[in-house]
């Protein structure tokens, strides 16, 4: 299992607030797209944005 050794580490994402993957400052916004699709990724239905 040597392999493992040779692979990066995955990339850091961009320091964002706990509720979202990006950074952006609309996430202020508790109605911004990005917190809208997570709270449809909690019921599973990312689908519908």
């Amino acid at each position: 299992m040597t392999f493992l050794k040779k692979q990066k580490p995955a990339p850091r994402k961009p320091a964002a607030n706990k509720n979202s993957t990006i950074t952006d400052t609309s996430n202020k916004s508790p109605y911004s797209k990005q917190n809208i699709k997570k709270k449809f990724n909690e019921f599973g239905d990312n689908d519908s944005l």
